[in-house]
């Protein structure tokens, strides 16, 4: 079976910081940090810096606990079908391309801002990795980069998952600075709290932690 990964990057537009690392890797978050995460907060670290003022690079950190477990959150991240349903301004995600082993995916996805923004479209190859790390990379369209990882990780309390969100992106074209501004603090969360709705909503109650 495919991975029908959603995509990732540019789905939120998100800026910069010189903070920021590379979306190598899983986020390390400080003790502080994770302290907030466990309990309930959405945390997200990001700021804008540009090579050039008309192609910023934008990359932003971002994590949150979900009421599920990895599996779970992992069924909702590939299910490409559904994406649009939960993730802002995607209207469309195909997969390409399965690899023989089921672990690789060619994802293309087409993103509308309405008539502020251009349309959007990009493709983006997939690597799963144990079920807990979903890694991504550009290939072509309409960025010159996007890359990142998801990672998935059971959290203190045993059953619920404490997710990670890294990536950085560069678009070909001039993104103003109040639509950073406004994916930063609106829809970045909001895209995390409909990922954290949608995998709880399919979690049964028996199975979710206590208090959730």
């Amino acid at each position: 079976m495919g991975l029908r990964l959603l995509g990732f990057g540019f789905t939120v537009l998100v800026a910069l910081g010189s903070s920021v690392a590379a979306p190598a890797a899983a986020w390390p978050m400080t003790p502080a940090q994770r302290a907030a995460v466990e309990r309930g907060e959405i945390v997200v670290v990001a700021d804008r810096r540009a090579a050039r003022s008309d192609q910023p690079v934008a990359a932003t950190l971002a994590a949150l606990k979900v009421a599920a477990t990895p599996d779970a959150v992992f069924a909702v991240l590939t299910d490409c079908a559904a994406a649009p349903a939960w993730m802002p301004h995607l209207v469309e995600c195909r997969i390409l391309e399965t690899d023989a082993t089921g672990t690789s995916e060619l994802i293309a996805h087409r993103v509308h801002y309405g008539w502020f923004a251009p349309r959007i479209d990009y493709v983006f190859r997939v690597q799963l990795r144990d079920r807990r790390s979903i890694t991504f990379e550009n290939v072509s369209g309409d960025l010159t980069q996007n890359d990142g990882i998801w990672a998935l990780e059971t959290a203190a309390d045993g059953t619920s998952t404490i997710v990670t969100y890294t990536v950085r992106t560069r678009p070909k074209f001039y993104v103003p600075q109040w639509l950073y501004r406004r994916a930063v603090r609106a829809e970045l969360p909001g895209m995390l709290r409909a990922l954290r709705q949608r995998a709880e909503s399919t979690t049964p109650e028996s199975q979710r932690p206590a208090g959730a």
